[in-house]
């Protein structure tokens, strides 16, 4: 039986079923197409050696090359801002208007913080930093100072909860100092469209404010 060469397309086709597909490739995982046939990619890797996380779904990415040659990479996501260089994440989000005044709730034993502000105007899911701090009772500045936060729970308009990174040594209310700096609003992480005819509806999470148009 003499042999025949089978040609297939590059690249997946997912517009039909894998029946009607002749010639066609349908599916597959970690493969790229190189001179039109499939090559192993070699999955992937966690890229920050400090095996950080991003906060927010990333939305848009731009790698760039200073006048230096130094290699970077911005990276936007709906939370925020960062800059990849040198195996490391750098925060540059920007800041909205700070909030002086901040006390704080500790718990011996665990990791949870009530921050105490009145009338502090946030909601769940905006992520805020500290600065000017004086440490609560169980933990020390640095604890607040290194990384940002994200609102858990907002309680009453004037507390809201965070998660700490370690637990706390004692409990105190109302103890500490800090001013709230929090992330500006840039888009929610989760987005859902719905169009009826007449209403189209944007919903929103995470703190972001609800837009809808009425035809």
């Amino acid at each position: 039986m003499a042999l025949k060469k089978v040609t297939f397309s590059p690249g997946f086709n997912k517009q039909s079923v894998a029946s009607a597909l002749s010639g066609q490739w349908v599916d597959g995982d970690f493969v790229r197409f190189r001179y039109k046939a499939p090559e192993k990619i070699g999955g992937w890797q966690q890229l920050s050696v400090n095996q950080e996380t991003l906060p927010g779904a990333a939305r848009a990415q731009l790698a760039f090359t200073s006048l230096k040659g130094e290699k970077y990479s911005a990276t936007g996501t709906s939370q925020g801002l960062f800059i990849y260089y040198g195996e490391q994440f750098y925060d540059i989000t920007p800041l909205d208007t700070a909030i002086t005044g901040a006390t704080f709730d500790t718990f011996s034993g665990q990791n949870n913080v009530t921050v105490n502000k009145t009338s502090h105007g946030l909601s769940i899911g905006r992520y805020v930093t500290f600065s000017a701090v004086t440490p609560p009772t169980g933990y020390i500045a640095t604890d607040f100072t290194v990384g940002a936060f994200e609102i858990l729970t907002v309680p009453t308009v004037d507390t809201f909860t965070i998660q700490m990174r370690v637990n706390a040594t004692g409990a105190a209310a109302a103890s500490g100092a800090a001013t709230i700096n929090p992330y500006i609003i840039i888009g929610p992480t989760f987005q859902t469209t719905v169009m009826d005819g007449a209403l189209i509806y944007m919903g929103i999470q995470h703190g972001v404010q609800k837009e809808q148009l009425v035809m």
